[in-house]
């Protein structure tokens, strides 16, 4: 565990509106894992696992780093602070925090660009075809 440096609400004031880049994470940018690990860590106290190969793009989120990250969370209804992991056409394509009722959630491409987004979750949940909810095993302990 690292120490809780922000609230919540402090934590989406900064980030909203932060510009996507691929595989970027930082309070100048960040992609959607990227957000997922800054909200942990400054949010939670909680450093996330790494993913061996996602920061130096040796791997993809779709067909390895979600699976590999898979083996430190636990499937879980919408809680707060849960991770959500979004399907289109029947393959895992974004994900993002639950806060509430909201999604809080990097969203974007490197041919249109992005920005870190809050939206109500049942939006999201009507823009993909299926959405799963995660929550970290070492927050259970």
């Amino acid at each position: 565990m690292v120490t809780k440096t922000m609230t919540t609400e402090e934590f989406i004031n900064k980030t909203v509106g932060l510009p996507w880049v691929n595989r970027a994470c930082s309070f100048d940018s960040v992609d959607c894992w990227g957000l997922v690990i800054l909200y942990y860590e400054y949010v939670l106290g909680v450093k996330l696992a790494d993913i061996h190969g996602y920061r130096d793009k040796q791997c993809t989120i779709e067909t390895e780093a979600i699976p590999e990250s898979k083996r430190n969370w636990r499937p879980c209804n919408k809680l707060d602070n849960a991770v959500f992991i979004a399907y289109s056409y029947g393959a895992p394509c974004h994900v993002g925090v639950v806060v509430g009722n909201y999604a809080l959630h990097a969203k974007g491409n490197e041919q249109i660009g992005g920005q870190v987004q809050y939206n109500r979750l049942d939006a999201l949940e009507r823009t993909y075809q299926k959405m799963e909810y995660y929550e970290y095993i070492n927050l259970l302990s």
